[in-house]
């Protein structure tokens, strides 16, 4: 996303909500949506969600959250696949992968086909509970941190 496209939603966002965001607070929510690896499209998706659904001026990760599903929503969305492939009689994940070190986690090393149906909802909570939680640290390491901006001059003291 370029800098033009980033800022044409921002300011509609900020007219929107009636806010004029310091310039520390707009680079920091530049850096993360850049950092989460939002195209210009994703961007404005979630600057539309904003428009509609929100009252007050959203956070980053909210504005996130509108753009892409949630992390319970992309692990659910790997299960399903993991479980769609076992159920054709292919290997549940692809090697090499996060979600087959994961899936060999969760079933003890058993392939998906061959575990029972009794342990399944178990597993599955498991599985989600540990993906999404993989992509919340991947999340917070991509979030880039911003060095303190110049300090605002004390208040004389009045005593």
């Amino acid at each position: 996303m370029t800098e033009l496209e980033f800022t044409a939603y921002w300011e509609l966002l900020c007219e929107r909500h009636k806010q004029t965001p310091s310039a520390p607070l707009t680079r920091l929510y530049a850096l993360t949506i850049r950092g989460a690896g939002l195209t210009a499209d994703e961007w404005a998706q979630a600057i539309a969600a904003s428009v509609r659904f929100d009252d007050f001026f959203p956070s980053v990760q909210k504005l996130i959250d509108y753009a892409r599903p949630s992390f319970k929503a992309q692990a659910l969305s790997e299960w399903d696949a993991a479980v769609d492939r076992a159920t054709r009689g292919e290997a549940a994940t692809l090697p090499g992968t996060y979600t087959r070190t994961l899936m060999n986690r969760v079933t003890n090393g058993k392939p998906l086909g061959e575990v029972d149906a009794d342990r399944l909802p178990w597993l599955k909570r498991e599985f989600l509970e540990r993906y999404a939680e993989h992509l919340t640290q991947q999340a917070q390491a991509a979030t880039p941190v911003l060095t303190a901006g110049p300090r605002r001059q004390a208040l004389p003291d009045a005593s």
